[in-house]
């Protein structure tokens, strides 16, 4: 009669090391393969972004939509009114895919009011707070506002430079338009950033260190206090500043150029300044967000 063999213990301890061994490499892999497929998603996102971008012009006219309507009043972005709607709920109206399932028309629920449509929210959630960035005023993808339409008031209540033709931009392909942005926290240290939390995402709060903050506005590289807006412009400095956020694999950004395409670029090839601490500085290059290929000065305020 044959003996049945049996693992001894010391073998099946070596045989639960292996497993175990095995499982430490393959989870970085996999971690590393959802970032990338979550980084893919984000760019499908902002590729429809910009078909919406590109059909609202269109309707429009040539006229690009601006980073937010100037008069406090509510205004229809397709499938109902919503109160001073951002760049991102007024394309909704030419590409028919809606922000907000339910526009908030009340001023009261202009920074509070959650965003529903998945295509205007990043897929990789904040790396501190694993939260999605879906707030209204905060949410994850801004705008070169400045150069390509930016209808907040000068003194003479003339506006700072909208409403802007898209047939003045002349370099296309190397025009940003959208990006993964980092909000005001992009003037801060690395080290004094905030994390992205959950009252932020309720609008309640405007901690300029918050990841996040204002993020629906998107600075170019340079910018001259005094006479640049900022992303908020209650807070015109340097330390206030918006910028990419780079939250994909390699320490990249996502950003959506004039032309439509999509690509993964980190904020030194951009022409961000980006100092030792983290911070990004406000003496880049706007050669890739003016819309002309040279490194222009954003409009003046004044």
């Amino acid at each position: 009669m044959m003996k049945r063999k049996v693992f001894t213990l010391v073998e099946l301890l070596v045989v639960i090391g292996v497993i175990f061994i095995l499982l430490g490499m393959l989870l970085p892999a996999i971690s590393i393969a959802k970032k990338k497929s979550k980084g893919t998603s984000c760019q499908s996102n902002m590729k429809q972004i910009m078909t919406g971008f590109t059909l609202y012009s269109d309707d429009h006219s040539g006229y690009m939509v601006a980073g937010r309507t100037r008069w406090s009043t509510a205004y229809d972005v397709g499938n109902g009114m919503k109160w001073r709607p951002r760049w991102y709920a007024q394309i909704g109206f030419s590409a028919k895919f809606y922000a907000f399932n339910n526009p908030d028309p009340l001023a009261a629920g202009d920074n509070t009011q959650r965003i529903d449509n998945k295509i205007f929210i990043c897929p990789q959630e904040d790396p501190t707070t694993s939260l999605f960035r879906d707030n209204g005023r905060n949410p994850s993808y801004g705008y070169n506002f400045q150069f390509l339409g930016n209808a907040r008031n000068k003194p003479s209540s003339t506006y700072i430079n909208w409403p802007r033709n898209i047939s003045t931009v002349s370099a296309f392909s190397t025009t940003v338009a959208v990006a993964d942005c980092l909000g005001t926290a992009g003037g801060k240290a690395s080290a004094a950033r905030q994390a992205y939390d959950a009252i932020l995402q309720g609008g309640t709060a405007d901690g300029t260190s918050k990841i996040g903050n204002h993020a629906w506005a998107l600075d170019p590289p340079r910018l001259i206090v005094g006479s640049s807006d900022f992303c908020n412009d209650s807070s015109r400095n340097a330390a206030s500043r918006s910028a990419p956020y780079a939250v994909h694999s390699s320490k990249l950004a996502n950003i959506a150029f004039a032309d439509g395409h999509v690509e993964a670029v980190s904020l030194e090839g951009l022409g961000y300044e980006v100092n030792g601490d983290g911070s990004i500085g406000i003496n880049g290059d706007n050669k890739m967000f003016s819309g002309s290929g040279t490194d222009e000065n954003p409009p003046d305020i004044n």
